[in-house]
């Protein structure tokens, strides 16, 4: 796919999660995992935060600048979502016989690895996110209300922290896709790219 310039998003679809393991020599997928869809993706907004540093020289307290990637939050809005994925990704006890998720006060999110897909606005094509290290840190579900004559449903809102992974510091990942490639684009995102490379 030829890169034309401006590549305005106007969609949000395909989102994955993963279980991973992260440690300073080993990045992959837990054993035994794999990348599991979560449907009705509605919406995503990410903050990434930086610390500033300045270093001033020549009477410029500005003289040279850069900032250092600290963390970051992920808001992912869902139309709905089923109990066993909820309680995988709150670190919850899921019991498929009763459809029961229990969550407790010592409950600990897993390290997942989140990708998913927008939508590029001229129609050439798809733009992939991984964000290699997550973890669920809140999740609400929208007002709820008596049905009567209304069309609208109680969305599920997910927010996550994120940071780097912990074996060379890289948190996320973008790649642009052809249209067509769906092959290709449904194979990225559902592959841990594991380090050291398997």
């Amino acid at each position: 796919m030829p890169d034309t310039g401006k590549k305005l998003l106007s969609g949000f679809s395909h989102l994955y999660y993963q279980e991973v393991e992260d440690t300073s020599s080993t990045y992959k997928g837990v054993t035994g995992s794999t990348a599991v869809r979560v449907e009705g993706a509605q919406s995503c907004s990410a903050t990434v935060n930086k610390d500033t540093l300045k270093v001033a020289a020549d009477d410029n307290s500005g003289y040279y600048s850069e900032g250092t990637f600290t963390d970051g939050e992920l808001t992912i809005t869902v139309a709905g979502m089923k109990l066993a994925d909820l309680s995988k990704l709150a670190g919850a006890t899921y019991t498929e016989d009763t459809l029961t998720m229990d969550e407790t006060e010592v409950d600990a999110a897993p390290e997942v690895s989140l990708s998913f897909s927008g939508l590029l606005a001229a129609g050439e094509g798809y733009r992939l996110f991984r964000y290699y290290n997550a973890r669920l840190t809140s999740f609400q579900a929208g007002d709820l209300n008596t049905r009567g004559e209304s069309t609208e449903v109680a969305s599920i809102e997910l927010t996550f922290a994120f940071g780097g992974r912990a074996v060379d510091g890289k948190f996320r990942t973008m790649h642009d896709v052809d249209k067509n490639a769906t092959t290709a684009m449904n194979t990225w995102l559902t592959t841990i790219p594991a380090v050291p490379a398997a």
